[in-house]
């Protein structure tokens, strides 16, 4: 009977053993399934932080890109701005210069002469610079006819510093040429050239 029980017990014994082996195997197999899973996730997740770090990274160097190219914009057109203006003054200061005193006198009795043909009689307001008022009216009575010199009269304009405007009462035309108007006139000339060469460096 002793031996009868010792079988018993074994089987018992061996049954137990395969059974946990079993139940080993299974939660091995489980814990390799899901370590496989978790793996494969924080791969995946892995591969999906790397290709939105890249599409930032390739966004960020766009827009710096962008930004740099708008700089550079913006320094092109200040320094042309910058140059236009320099220019204007340079030549408002030439003309406020070059054409003052008796240059001025001869240049402003060669416009009455010309341009009072093309009017209708009427009154010329002749307006100058006051530094330039004595020359210019000194010139005009020295140059111009007796009917000229009767309806022609002389005007110093506030703020001008160099050469003239003529305003002719028949028609109410104004003839601009002040040292503004005319610097307006020379750095519209050469801005175009100056466009240029600011568009090829």
């Amino acid at each position: 009977m002793a031996d009868e029980l010792q079988a018993l017990l074994d089987r018992i014994h061996e049954e137990g053993v395969k059974k946990a082996e079993s139940e080993a195997a299974r939660i091995l197999d489980e814990a390799r399934a899901k370590a496989g899973a978790l793996v494969e996730a924080a791969r995946e997740e892995s591969r999906r932080a790397l290709e939105a770090a890249q599409r930032d990274s390739a966004a960020l160097v766009s827009k710096g890109e962008e930004t740099l190219r708008q700089a550079a914009r913006d320094v092109l057109l200040s320094l042309r701005e910058q140059l236009q203006d320099r220019l204007r003054d340079v030549a408002k200061a030439c003309v406020a210069r070059e054409v003052s005193g008796q240059s001025l006198a001869v240049l402003v009795g060669a416009g009455i002469e010309r341009l009072a043909s093309a009017e209708d009689g009427g009154d010329i307001h002749v307006l100058v610079a006051e530094k330039d008022r004595e020359a210019v009216s000194q010139c005009l009575m020295a140059r111009l006819g007796e009917d000229l010199r009767a309806r022609t009269y002389l005007s110093p304009l506030p703020g001008m510093e160099g050469g003239f405007k003529l305003r002719f009462e028949a028609s109410s035309v104004m003839y601009d040429f002040s040292d503004e108007a005319l610097a307006d006139a020379l750095s519209a000339l050469v801005s175009p050239r100056l466009a240029e060469l600011i568009k090829a460096s």
